[in-house]
């Protein structure tokens, strides 16, 4: 991430440019700004226009100063519901009722599991607190035991106002918008039964996946498929450096 300054002032007011370059697509935004940018505006613009479309990045280089980096984050953090839920044991109860994002892995881990970025589902609410370390969420599972999760596997949702679709729900929804897929997180290859994919969508919420049979992902466009497997393979190969 890096700042274009000294440029004459545009019609609209801006006289900087944000860039935001993708170290290994080479994909760059370059994003209109104000030079007076302070690190919480800088965190609305990432979340706006790079987050919106491609999600969190697990790192970002910049040679902004280490307050002004500290700063970016927690907005980030905020803007996007992903500070952790729990960091302390004597959590208060106001938290039931609120929305959480529930991850993968506190469903079981499959050894079948090709895992591309972090996967989180919902958003789903907060019924019970069970104990200082499990909470009753309410999950779309009738089995009472299936619907408590540990705390480390629960994050705090917060909605995005400036997002205003959401993934879809049933097959019918994901197969009428299936050329809308923006990233790949995982997939599941579990013995006898159909293969999924953990997608996030365009225009929505990028920490939110959906899980999506592969009958139905073979629908989109086949650049698109391509692109989408290209990106994840660029990102296996990062983390396995």
């Amino acid at each position: 991430m890096d700042f274009i300054t000294g440029l004459p002032r545009s019609g609209t007011g801006y006289d900087m440019i944000m860039v935001v370059v993708d170290r290994f697509s080479k994909m760059a935004h370059f994003i209109p700004a104000h030079k007076r940018l302070n690190a919480a505006a800088c965190a609305r613009l990432f979340s706006d226009n790079v987050i919106k479309l491609h999600g969190v990045p697990q790192r970002i280089v910049s040679d902004k100063d280490i307050r002004f980096m500290n700063k970016f984050w927690q907005t980030l953090h905020y803007l996007n519901g992903s500070s952790l839920l729990f960091s302390t044991t004597n959590q208060p109860e106001t938290d039931v009722g609120d929305l959480v994002l529930v991850h993968r892995d506190a469903f079981g881990v499959n050894i079948r599991y090709t895992k591309i970025q972090p996967v989180w589902y919902g958003p789903y609410r907060l019924v019970k607190k069970i104990n200082d370390n499990a909470y009753e969420v309410d999950l779309p599972v009738i089995n009472l035991e299936d619907r408590e999760s540990n705390v480390q596997w629960i994050k705090y949702y917060k909605e995005n106002p400036n997002i205003y679709q959401e993934p879809p729900r049933t097959e019918r929804e994901m197969l009428a918008r299936i050329n809308e897929l923006s990233g790949i997180g995982g997939w599941s290859e579990e013995p006898g039964k159909e293969k999924t994919y953990d997608v996030f969508w365009k225009d929505c919420d990028q920490t939110l996946a959906r899980k999506v049979p592969e009958r139905i992902f073979n629908q989109a466009a086949l650049s698109l498929r391509q692109i989408l497997m290209y990106k994840a393979e660029l990102i296996q190969k990062h983390e396995q450096v």
